[in-house]
């Protein structure tokens, strides 16, 4: 292992010499000045060819610790420049707990000097837990351990493994390696349930996982599906870790939930997708035309569209009420 600046090793796989150029033909590579949550400068610089390489392994390890690996078919540079440009390029990225979010791309350039990794082309990012996440440019922050991308991503489960898949659209991402987060901004997602029914959430910011499979949803967040619209600041998905079946939802702040002419708000839902039942708490108020349902819990089935009530404060005409049931006891 030979010592380098900043701790990074470049291990070159021979399978013919480093031939080297004169003939100064101009190869075009990327703008490095890229920070997260700004637009991408799609600019590109020029270099002067000095060195082919083929067959490039590079890995950046400090202390007993490998930060990541890069594996390329082949790679250019030149002695005026500190960057490298690489083809069919695949990195391993490790988290604090030594899992693996895996990059596939058609170019990379990195910039041993300045500390910098750029991918552009088509890419393909998996994380530890199978999210699959596309980008057009991809970038690597090595002081703060982030990879990101101002630029829109699709993230999907494996759809050939998973009967329910989950698919992201959104503005921009940032991975955080140190604990495995994926951020998210202007998030459109849909969840398909049993029988291709389908669900969706837009918010303005999401949080995963790339070691659990919980997903968090912040600000201005609005579930469509299943006959219900439900808005609030915040919500919490659950999936199981083999099947990826929805398993619950829970929805916090300001809640409303509209089915038909009802109007529940609450400062807190519960909702469970297997049964379709939801679990209005705090403040629960539920309203259909001029009648008011107030109560400690109101729990509102929606397969049957029935209600029940525990320790009603209002009284309403059942008349006026559809399918109004008497609180069921214990709940």
């Amino acid at each position: 292992m030979i010592r380098r600046a900043y701790g990074i090793i470049l291990i070159i796989l021979f399978f013919g010499s480093i031939v080297f150029f004169n003939i100064y033909k101009p190869e075009k590579l990327f703008n490095l000045n890229m920070d997260y949550d700004k637009k991408s400068n799609k600019k590109t610089e020029k270099l002067v060819v000095e060195q082919s390489i083929k067959g490039v392994y590079l890995v950046d390890s400090q202390k007993d610790d490998t930060n990541w690996e890069l594996w390329a078919e082949s790679g250019l540079s030149s002695s005026a420049s500190s960057s490298w440009r690489f083809n069919e390029v695949k990195v391993n990225f490790y988290t604090k707990d030594r899992k693996i979010y895996k990059v596939n791309s058609e170019v990379g350039l990195i910039d041993l000097k300045q500390k910098k990794m750029i991918f552009e082309g088509e890419i393909l990012i998996e994380s530890p837990n199978g999210y699959y996440m596309k980008a057009k440019t991809l970038s690597y922050n090595f002081n703060e351990e982030i990879i990101f991308t101002n630029d829109p991503v699709i993230i999907d489960t494996h759809k050939k493994k998973v009967r329910e898949p989950l698919t992201f659209a959104a503005e921009n991402m940032k991975v955080q390696l140190k604990d495995s987060k994926i951020f998210l901004k202007k998030i459109k997602s849909t969840k398909v349930i049993r029988k291709n029914k389908k669900i969706k959430i837009n918010s303005d910011k999401a949080t995963l996982s790339g070691n659990s499979h919980k997903i968090e949803y912040r600000d201005r967040v609005k579930l469509s599906g299943l006959g219900l619209n439900i808005s609030s600041k915040f919500m919490e998905l659950y999936v199981s870790k083999r099947s990826r079946q929805l398993r619950s939802l829970t929805a916090a702040g300001r809640v409303k939930v509209i089915s038909g002419n009802r109007v529940g708000t609450s400062g807190l839902a519960k909702i469970n997708f297997k049964d379709e039942v939801i679990t209005m708490l705090r403040s629960p108020k539920l309203k259909q035309g001029q009648d008011v349902l107030y109560g400690e819990k109101i729990i509102f089935y929606n397969k049957t569209k029935s209600v029940s009530v525990k320790k009603a404060r209002a009284k309403v005409d059942k008349n006026k009420l559809e399918n109004y049931n008497e609180p069921i006891k214990g709940q």
